[in-house]
């Protein structure tokens, strides 16, 4: 048998800057409990995840598909998948 390990809080990337407190209010309407905040990133945990790795993946994927829609031409990658169709430019 597999034991979970505690989860932890996704590393958050986007392309904007300017963009991040809109992510962040996005976030936290999504009920995700944010831990650290940084000039372009973010590191959130989803919720209802219940320390399941694959399932918080696919919520925060999810969440930042929809606002990458919402904000065209700004890319997301979190943990160092990328959320958004393009790769986020280095």
């Amino acid at each position: 048998m597999r034991l979970l390990r505690p989860f932890q809080a996704m590393h958050i990337e986007i392309t904007d800057p300017a963009l991040i407190d809109d992510l962040v209010k996005f976030l936290q309407n999504c009920q995700c409990k944010l831990d650290a905040v940084g000039r372009s990133c973010v590191e959130a945990s989803p919720p209802a995840a219940g320390g399941d790795e694959r399932l918080c993946c696919l919520q925060i994927d999810g969440f930042l598909r929809v606002w990458c829609a919402l904000h065209p031409g700004v890319h997301a990658r979190f943990d160092g998948q990328t959320a958004s169709r393009a790769a986020l430019s280095t």
